[in-house]
C-alpha cells in the first residue's frame, strides 16, 4: 500500500492582495492581514484565507479556531468561501479567467 501523496498548496498573490482590501473579518478595522485557516505549514491554500486585523490575528493563533469562533460568533470558514465567490464572481465579470489562470 503505498501512501497518499501530499496535496499540493495553492498560492496566489492576487487573491491574498483582494483579502487585504476587505476589512477585518471581526472588528471592521482596515489594514488587515491575510490568515490563513489552514496554516500553508499545514499544506493550507491560500484560497482559505480571510482578512484580519494583528490583534485578532494573534489572538486567532493563540485560541485556535474553535475557542475563537465561539468567543466572536464569526464562521471565518463561511467568510471564506464568500471571498472566494466574490473574488470569482470580480475576475469573471472583468472578463478574466477563473483563479490562477
Amino acid at each position: 500500500m503505498s501512501a497518499l501523496p501530499k496535496p499540493e498548496r495553492v498560492r496566489d498573490r492576487e487573491y491574498l492582495a483582494f483579502v487585504r482590501t476587505h476589512p477585518c473579518a471581526v472588528c471592521n478595522e482596515r489594514g488587515v492581514q491575510a490568515h490563513h485557516l489552514k496554516t500553508r505549514a499545514a499544506g493550507g491554500s491560500d484560497y482559505h484565507a480571510v482578512p484580519l486585523c494583528a490583534d485578532h490575528h494573534v489572538e486567532w493563533h493563540k485560541l485556535g479556531d474553535r475557542t475563537f469562533t465561539e468567543r466572536h460568533t464569526v464562521n471565518l470558514w463561511k467568510v471564506s468561501a464568500q471571498l472566494l465567490a466574490g473574488y470569482i464572481d470580480e475576475r469573471l465579470r472583468c472578463g478574466m479567467h477563473s483563479p490562477r489562470s
